[in-house]
C-alpha cells in the first residue's frame, strides 16, 4: 500500500514537472500543446490529492488551474467575438493582464508546494522576479516603451526554473 501511494506521488510530480516545462517553451502558442500541458496539470494535481504531499498550495493550485482552464476557454469564445466584432483592443489587454496574473499565481503557489527547504533558501529571489515581471507587464500595457520585452522574457523564464527546481527537488526527497 505505501509503495503504491509512493508510486502515485512520484507520477504526479513527474506529470507536473512535464506540465510545467511544457508551458515554459514558446512552443505553446499552439493550442492542442497548450491544452495537453494543461490537462496533465490537471490530471497530476487530481492524482495527488489523494496522497499525504497534498497540501494548501496544491489545492490553491488546483483552483487557480480550473479558474485559468475556464477564463481561456470563455475568453475564446466571448472576448474573440467581441474582439473582432467591435474592437476594442483594451478589453483584449485587460483579459490578456488578468489571464497572466492568474496563471503566474498558479505556478506560484507550484512552487510553494515544492521542496520546502529550497522554498525557504529562495523565497525573496522570486518575489523580486515576479515583482519584475509584473512591473515590466504593467508598463508595457500602459503604453510605456523601454525596451522591456527582453528583460520579461528572461524574468519570466528565471521564475519558471525556480519552479522546475522546487517540484523536482521535492520529487527527489519523495524517490530518494
Amino acid at each position: 500500500m505505501g509503495q503504491d501511494v509512493q508510486k502515485i506521488e512520484n507520477n504526479a510530480l513527474l506529470g507536473i514537472l512535464v506540465g510545467v516545462i511544457i508551458m515554459s517553451l514558446p512552443i505553446t502558442n499552439s493550442t492542442i500543446i497548450l491544452v495537453g500541458s494543461l490537462g496533465l496539470l490537471l490530471y497530476s494535481l487530481y492524482m495527488l490529492r489523494k496522497t499525504p504531499l497534498w497540501n494548501r498550495y496544491f489545492r490553491m493550485a488546483l483552483n487557480l488551474l480550473v479558474v485559468l482552464i475556464a477564463y481561456t476557454t470563455l475568453g475564446m469564445l466571448g472576448l474573440m467575438y467581441i474582439v473582432v466584432i467591435i474592437r476594442p483592443e483594451i478589453i483584449a489587454v485587460i483579459y490578456a493582464i488578468v489571464g497572466l496574473i492568474i496563471s503566474f499565481t498558479m505556478f506560484y503557489y507550484i512552487y510553494l508546494a515544492g521542496d520546502y527547504d529550497f522554498v525557504v533558501q529562495t523565497k525573496q529571489t522570486v518575489a523580486i522576479i515576479l515583482s519584475i515581471i509584473i512591473a515590466i507587464n504593467l508598463l508595457s500595457t500602459l503604453g510605456v516603451g523601454f525596451g522591456g520585452s527582453l528583460l520579461a522574457m528572461l524574468s519570466q523564464i528565471a521564475f519558471k526554473i525556480f519552479v522546475i527546481l522546487s517540484i523536482y527537488k521535492l520529487y527527489q526527497k519523495n524517490h530518494g
